[in-house]
């Protein structure tokens, strides 16, 4: 397991023998080197490390921030041109089978932002004006790949980029058919609680 300290510590609440501390860590140590030189992952991380998914060493301690991005985003999110009127956009969502958690607004091929659909929004019947997605949408995001770790997505957040990151597929600069699903704070916030839920 690695746990050094809890061997010397278990190995002494048994015996009581003050004598064994000294030989005890010197025996962990060598054992821990060993172990270490045939195996750099423990008991934990073997079976996912076959499996292709490394963690690093760093990053034991916290095991949700090893998760792909494409565990933790929403793939409700719908696709609308920057020039609709926000009147019509919320008809079309409301239409819609199942209720998308965000839009992705395009403009001439590009993602200008992105809309977050909620209850308080849906619920205006009646919007005057002539306001577009493209007036309302939040241009501040982040990009992230399927695979990717939440921990090199965390890093992009804590840069103060935007509350929101788009899960794109495929290299270069993505267009608004790349979009794959969103992750927001909210849904990291979710993801956590339902993690921690798992092992409580």
């Amino acid at each position: 397991t690695g746990a050094a300290m809890t061997a010397i510590v278990m190995i002494f609440e048994m015996t009581r023998d003050y004598n064994i501390i000294v030989p005890m860590i010197l025996a962990v140590t060598l054992a821990i080197g060993v172990r270490r030189v045939l195996s750099p992952e423990n008991i934990y991380t073997i079976k996912l490390a076959w499996r292709g998914r490394h963690i690093p060493k760093d990053r034991h301690s916290n095991m949700f921030l090893v998760r792909h991005a494409s565990d933790t985003m929403s793939a409700a999110v719908v696709v609308m041109p920057a020039t609709l009127g926000v009147h019509e956009a919320l008809e079309q969502v409301r239409a819609m089978a199942t209720c998308p958690s965000h839009i992705v607004v395009a403009r001439d091929g590009r993602v200008r932002g992105v809309v977050r659909v909620s209850p308080p929004l849906l619920a205006l019947k009646d919007i005057r004006g002539t306001g577009t997605l493209g007036d309302i949408a939040d241009d501040r995001y982040v990009l992230t790949r399927p695979d990717e770790s939440m921990f090199d997505l965390f890093r992009r957040f804590s840069r103060g980029h935007g509350e929101n990151a788009l899960v794109v597929k495929g290299e270069g600069v993505p267009r608004p058919e790349d979009v794959v699903g969103i992750i927001s704070k909210g849904h990291i916030a979710d993801a956590v609680i339902g993690n921690f839920r798992t092992y409580s």
